[in-house]
Parts: C-alpha cells; structure tokens; sequence
C-alpha cells in the first residue's frame, strides 16, 4: 500500500490476514503453509481483471475505508473456509448466470458469485445492501461482468495451495 492512500487494496487486505493467519498457525502447529494459503480452504473465490485491466473487486472497493474493506475480506475468508454454502452465508439464485450472493448479514454486504466449477467461485461484484430489495443496477453489472468474464476468462489468485 503506498503511504498516502487511505484504502488498502484486496491483495494488501489478503496478505495481512494470511500472513496473520499463517503465523498464529505455524505458532499452534507444525505444519508448514505457503504465504497466504488456507489449508482448511473448501474453495477458492476468484477475482478477475476486466478487459481493461483492472480488477474488479478492487474497483469496488477502492472508495470504501479500510474497516469496509475488512468487513469484505473477512466475509471472503468465511466463504473459503464454510464447508457448505448454504444461508445464512450463501444465498442461491434462480439467475442463469448469478449463482448466489456471499451474504454478511451484520454489516449488509453482497458478493454476487459465479460458479467456475464445482468446488470454486468467481466474486464479480461487491456492494452494501440498503434496503431490502437489491438494487436492478447491481444486479445489471454482475450481469455484465459475468458475460465479459465468459468471454476473456482472465481469473486473479493469489495462491495455489488450498
């Protein structure tokens, strides 16, 4: 993260709870873990870079403060370790192309999910729910996003191991 800016990105949020979780790890066990890795993970939640380049979690989060910002990361870190996506966490849609939503009940966000195969997931848009019906303009961009995805299939991970 560079010093003047006030948000931290999704790979600075990452490292740190990682890195944080990879040391109270190695101190409670023996086992050896790479950088960033959950070896309880269930599945992998991806990112993805639009054609423009950008990541699009990023971009979500770039105007949101770093309690924001950990409130999301720590939402993710659920949806990777749950051994079933089922509600409250995970709620399944009937959309052809929005599989769910992560759910973070106290706090009101939404991760809108496309399932990449059977075990993994690609995050496409995040947003704070407000009201009790979603939004038609977020539900219109994870839409959009999913298509473009479909299209390029340019996928972020940070780690191979799970």
């Amino acid at each position: 993260m560079k010093k003047n800016e006030s948000t931290w990105s999704l790979e600075d949020w990452l490292l740190l709870f990682g890195g944080v979780w990879l040391i109270s790890r190695l101190f409670k066990t023996s086992t050896k873990a790479g950088i960033g890795a959950l070896p309880e993970a269930q599945r992998f939640l991806y990112s993805y870079h639009n054609k423009a380049g950008k990541n699009v979690l990023e971009t979500d989060m770039s105007g949101l403060s770093v309690q924001q910002q950990g409130e999301i990361v720590r939402l993710i870190i659920q949806g990777r370790l749950k051994p079933v996506l089922s509600l409250p966490l995970y709620k399944k849609f009937k959309d052809p192309l929005i599989d769910g939503e992560l759910r973070d009940n106290a706090n009101g966000w939404r991760i809108f999910c496309c399932r990449v195969n059977t075990t993994d997931y690609l995050m496409v848009s995040v947003f704070k729910k407000q009201s009790n019906k979603t939004p038609d303009y977020e539900t219109e961009k994870a839409r959009a996003r999913i298509k473009e995805w479909l299209t390029h299939k340019t996928l972020v991970r940070k780690s191979s191991a799970r």
